[in-house]
């Protein structure tokens, strides 16, 4: 089976729909060849450690696709003779689902080519993360975007969301099309790896793309209303630094409680293991998610976590025993829930020990993942 993993951003990027869609291209069985359409060129791809698994490759236009790359992609598909495109969706609207005619998922489906998608971050108009808009605005944008994304899920063989929470909000947002979307957790996690513990440190923990709806603000905050009482911790945010304006913000609270050589900064990362194991806390404050993908690895690794109420994040921590969850937003609700878990070691451990067995016991691994999508190509494929 030849198949072709699309996204539009570059693959080679450690946020979570990347390091998925590299998951899936290093999981294909030998003899399959599999295909890449992703912003980076082809000489960066093959630099890469991902370059020896790629058959073939379509470069991306940054920014607004322009109509007449529809027509290099059928034709590329064509070329190649795809069995199989699969479009990674870093949100509902994705892909220029929104338009009734120059929607590539949408070309391709109709072209013959058989087509999936994976929405990894179900959104609406009316998200509480999304810019403040007039009520009229928020409306206007939904009619006006609906169509085309419709046509879009009417012509892909199914759609995927990466939590309950976001197939129900997919759902309700596109009743009668109900029946095109299913569930699949996601995960890079390999089921036989055992934890090994680093020397653990005194440190509050958070993996992800640094910019505002993941809510590192509102961690930093919290943090800093409770540094004085635990001056032996730190707080370690790892990933991208992609919004300027989150990342000043979190930079001007360090200025103004002292806080240089206690609130890190490290950037991205390639592999975060060993900040999970050092790590004792682990906090998901996102104001926006659709599973969390950094919160899942903090609890196979054993870590007491804390997360907010958003998304798919209380299907992962689904009860007492394996975690907190506060409302998302409030920083003193966080700073409260965060200050009993430092000051108790016992109970840290106990929620640490929970949460590794909650993961591992509802299959989100990625040969559950692998396997999964698999079994749907064929069905799509015959």
């Amino acid at each position: 089976m030849r198949i072709a993993h699309a996204l539009q951003m570059p693959a080679l990027q450690q946020g979570g729909v990347e390091v998925l869609v590299r998951t899936l291209i290093e999981d294909t069985p030998e003899g399959d060849p599999v295909y890449l359409i992703s912003e980076e060129s082809w000489p960066e791809i093959e630099r890469s450690g991902l370059g020896p698994k790629i058959a073939g490759h379509l470069q991306v236009p940054k920014g607004i696709l322009p109509a007449s790359w529809n027509d290099e992609l059928l034709t590329w598909a064509a070329s190649q003779r795809i069995d199989l495109c699969h479009f990674h969706l870093s949100g509902t609207y994705g892909w220029k689902s929104r338009s009734w005619s120059q929607c590539p998922l949408t070309r391709l489906a109709m072209a013959g080519v058989p087509t999936v998608s994976t929405n990894h971050q179900a959104v609406t108009f009316f998200d509480a993360s999304r810019p403040p808009s007039p009520w009229w605005r928020k409306c206007a944008g939904t009619l006006g975007y609906w169509p085309g994304k419709a046509r879009q899920l009417s012509a892909v063989g199914w759609e995927a969301s990466v939590s309950d929470h976001d197939l129900a909000l997919s759902r309700r947002s596109f009743p009668g099309l109900g029946g095109k979307m299913l569930r699949v957790y996601h995960s890079r996690l390999d089921a036989a790896l055992p934890v090994t513990r680093e020397q653990e440190r005194l440190s509050v923990l958070n993996v992800a793309t640094v910019a505002f709806r993941k809510g590192q603000h509102i961690l930093a905050e919290a943090f800093a209303r409770i540094a004085a009482d635990f001056p032996d911790w730190t707080l370690d945010l790892v990933g991208f630094l992609a919004e300027e304006a989150c990342v000043e913000r979190i930079r001007g609270l360090i200025r103004s409680h002292g806080l240089a050589d206690r609130i890190l900064l490290h950037g991205s990362h390639a592999d975060p293991t060993v900040f999970y194991q050092n790590a004792s806390v682990y906090v998901q404050p996102s104001l926006l998610e659709g599973l969390g993908l950094s919160l899942q690895e903090a609890m196979f690794h054993g870590k007491a976590c804390i997360g907010s109420n958003q998304g798919g994040i209380p299907e992962l921590i689904d009860r007492p025993e394996t975690g907190a969850l506060f409302p998302a937003g409030d920083s003193a609700a966080l700073a409260e829930v965060l200050a009993k878990q430092m000051s108790d070691a016992a109970l840290r451990k106990r929620l640490g020990e929970a949460a590794r067995v909650s993961i591992l016991d509802r299959g989100m691994t990625r040969q559950a993942m692998t396997a999964t999508y698999r079994a749907l190509y064929q069905k799509v494929t015959g």
